[in-house]
């Protein structure tokens, strides 16, 4: 509704780069809705995954997790890309029965990015590939 959107504006415009701090974007999450990212630039909509929803347990910080990794890495995906990430890493969570503890598989994440399709999500699904790659030649890491 209006009072995210409103919230995000407020927050972009006393906080932002143009403001009294550094942030350059604001999500708003709307489950299975999608969710939306608001920059400098004006408002990025990414759509939701459509699932079966076993549990959504942990389906917020899933997606909070994978659209920080996203925007925060050294090498940050587009904006489309992140949504498309964060999107499919909350919707594979909300599959899993004791989400809370079961959390998103990044087998079901690239095929839920591969379903879909399109620049974004082969973007993301590339990503995600490379990412987990140099993860496990560095070690253990949370997202197998």
């Amino acid at each position: 509704g209006e009072a995210p959107a409103g919230a995000a504006e407020y927050l972009l415009q006393e906080f932002g780069q143009g403001g009294a701090g550094s942030l350059s974007w604001v999500a708003v999450k709307g489950g299975g809705k999608g969710a939306m990212l608001l920059t400098e630039g004006g408002w990025s909509r990414g759509e939701a995954f459509e699932v079966a929803v076993a549990d959504t347990v942990g389906c917020g910080d899933s997606f909070a997790s994978a659209l920080l990794l996203a925007r925060l890495h050294p090498e940050p995906l587009s904006l489309g890309a992140s949504l498309a990430l964060a999107n499919a890493v909350g919707a594979a969570t909300a599959e899993r029965a004791n989400a809370g503890r079961n959390v998103a598989s990044s087998d079901r994440v690239r095929a839920l990015l591969r379903q879909r399709g399109g620049a974004e999500c082969e973007e993301a699904s590339h990503a995600l590939d490379v990412w987990l790659a140099r993860e496990s030649e560095a070690g253990p890491a949370g997202l197998r």
